[in-house]
């Protein structure tokens, strides 16, 4: 009775990390189309509004609907806020490396956005629309990427668990 509770709990676990691991990466494809929205309205903020960097980030954060896009645009405003002789820039880089330690974003994907943080505030308004511009279009081929990566291994993940599972239940035996 014990062996056989034993590997229904070998099964069930192994099953539960197959189908974990393709909720992660929809997650992941969420997120950084939240992130891409977020960037549409800062690129409105900057386009029809007459309001502060600043005063943009908490409008973002107030209009995001994933909670780590709102935190990040809350913590940049929160930092902005503060006026303690911080960069915009640092304060950025920031922002994207705690991203990137919540393992919401990779490196490469960190260096993009990064990037884009660089000439935050710097350039003149065409400049910058066309600078969100490019980082839209960046964002969409990293989306597009994992989109094609979680079609083609989801099914994988899932069916492996299972295998995984019912295999070592059979070397168990």
């Amino acid at each position: 009775m014990i062996k056989i509770i034993g590997m229904l709990i070998v099964i069930a676990t192994s099953a539960g990390i197959g189908f974990y691991i393709p909720k992660l990466h929809k997650n992941k494809i969420e997120f950084l189309i939240d992130m891409r929205q977020s960037f549409y309205l800062l690129k409105n903020e900057i386009n029809y509004s007459i309001n502060t960097i600043v005063v943009s980030f908490f409008n973002i954060y107030e209009k995001a609907s994933n909670q780590c896009v709102k935190q990040f645009f809350y913590d940049m405003y929160e930092k902005l806020q503060e006026k303690s002789g911080i960069s915009l820039k640092s304060t950025w880089e920031t922002g994207v490396n705690e991203l990137l330690c919540k393992e919401k974003i990779n490196e490469n994907e960190a260096k993009h956005i990064t990037s884009f943080g660089n000439s935050l505030g710097y350039l003149d308004r065409e400049q910058q629309l066309k600078n969100i511009d490019f980082l839209v279009e960046g964002l969409d081929e990293i989306i597009l990427m994992h989109k094609e990566k979680y079609e083609k291994h989801s099914k994988l993940y899932s069916r492996m668990g299972i295998l995984v599972g019912l295999m070592a239940t059979v070397v168990l035996l």
